[in-house]
């Protein structure tokens, strides 16, 4: 029998040769062209980067600094001088709400990530061995999440040193909880399949298993979450930051320049209306970005 090599197949209907870049392209283009189809989530990612872009080099166009008083310029309005004018000491709001903005995105992604992180590993746990191990787990998640995570966050913060640090560790301490709640649900359907079955057969360590083949695929899932989880953060970070328990000077935080602002929201509300904009439309951004991406990795959204 001959020896049958590719230039003796022709392929009807189609120039192109190749089957392998076809099938790339559909797996790798759909997801981007389901995304940029919902409006409402490409808007939300323009604005978002927009205010990133703010927070981040807004400081390079003042010469303002944060902390300089100035009682000869107190209660401006918003100006060509003042963008979005001064507070009653005389402080630039513009570069107050630009390093506050960045210790607010930053406890919300150091957060989340650490959330993640964490609900993935116990997640993966309960959901792989199951039985006790899930029983003792999931018991006490169901008991942290009783409680009011606000209480319990400020209790911890009370117990540590007032700081960004001491902060994080005690939205940490808590927040884990609801993420290894999805997380565990999505690897209980994972675990059922067949190729999880075959890992076993092939005598695939359990740390294998877990770490490879369940936690694996959770990449889409944890997209999602961590998109989701990072404006839940940063509302309890700006509520307790506001209340005067998160926090605290010389940092920053827009929670705290709302804060520091309330005592002149009568005279001059745009001092307190500012920070609280940047707040809720930040959170409202990564709110619709999160639901474009559950669309994006929703099965039934990519044939």
């Amino acid at each position: 029998m001959n020896h049958l090599n590719k230039k003796d197949f022709v392929i009807i209907g189609s120039k192109d040769e190749s089957f392998d870049e076809p099938y790339q392209y559909t797996q790798i283009r759909n997801p981007i062209r389901i995304f940029f189809k919902n409006k409402l989530a490409v808007t939300s990612l323009i604005i978002l980067l927009i205010i990133i872009a703010i927070v981040i080099f807004g400081p390079l166009f003042n010469n303002y600094q944060y902390d300089k008083e100035d009682l000869y310029a107190h209660n401006f309005k918003p100006s060509l001088e003042h963008w979005f004018g001064t507070d009653t000491v005389g402080r630039d709001i513009f570069i107050r709400v630009c390093l506050g903005g960045r210790i607010s995105l930053l406890v919300g992604v150091v957060v989340a990530t650490i959330n993640l992180i964490i609900g993935i590993i116990y997640g993966g746990i309960c959901a792989y061995y199951g039985g006790i191990v899930d029983d003792i787990i999931m018991r006490i998640v169901e008991i942290i999440l009783c409680v009011p995570n606000l209480i319990i966050i400020l209790l911890i913060y009370m117990i540590l040193i007032p700081s960004i640090t001491g902060l994080i560790i005690a939205m940490s301490l808590t927040g884990w909880c609801t993420v290894t709640r999805i997380v565990r649900a999505q690897l209980l359907q994972l675990k059922e399949q067949d190729y999880i079955l075959a890992a076993h057969a092939l005598g695939a360590t359990s740390a294998r298993i877990i770490s490879k083949h369940l936690i694996g695929n959770l990449i889409n899932t944890a997209i999602v979450v961590i998109s989701l989880e990072i404006p839940s953060v940063m509302l309890n970070e700006a509520t307790l930051s506001y209340l005067g328990f998160g926090v605290q000077p010389p940092d920053l935080s827009w929670g705290l320049v709302a804060n520091q602002s309330q005592f002149a929201f009568i005279f001059y509300p745009y001092q307190t209306f500012i920070p609280v904009t940047f707040i809720a439309i930040t959170i409202i951004c990564f709110n619709f970005i999160g639901e474009g991406l559950q669309n994006v990795f929703d099965p039934t959204f990519l044939n």
